[in-house]
């Protein structure tokens, strides 16, 4: 168990820190960076991450390290993703970025494939 202002490990109490069972104990308002399971606090990510006590959220995520709801994979930020470091939302692949993309490394709305940008108004990009 671990008081302190950046650590890691498991039971953790305090700021910027990493593990199981995490808690800040930090002022309403003060950030604190936590990064594991069962969090508690401000600033989120991992398995179980709850918000604040007046910002409770649903939590819908399978995976690790993602932020937003209804994903599943790792590291995915936004909603409704599926595969591994989307940015956005409604994404299946890996390192998609926007809405809509299916494959990997697409930038923009609606790609299918790999490496497209799709960010020309109306254009899909296929490929």
């Amino acid at each position: 168990m671990a008081f302190c202002r950046v650590g890691s490990g498991v039971l953790n109490v305090g700021s910027g820190v990493s593990g199981i069972y995490n808690t800040s104990v930090l002022p309403l308002g003060t950030p604190a960076v936590l990064s594991g399971l069962g969090n508690v606090g401000h600033q989120l990510s991992g398995v179980s991450a709850a918000g604040t006590a007046l910002n409770q959220i649903l939590i819908l995520n399978i995976g690790l390290a993602d932020v937003g709801n209804f994903n599943v994979g790792f590291g995915n930020v936004g909603d409704v993703n599926l595969g591994a470091a989307n940015l956005g939302a409604q994404n299946l692949g890996l390192g998609n970025v926007d809405t809509g993309n299916l494959g990997f490394a697409n930038v923009g709305h609606g790609n299918i494939g790999f490496g497209n940008s799709g960010l020309t108004a109306g254009a899909a990009g296929l490929g």
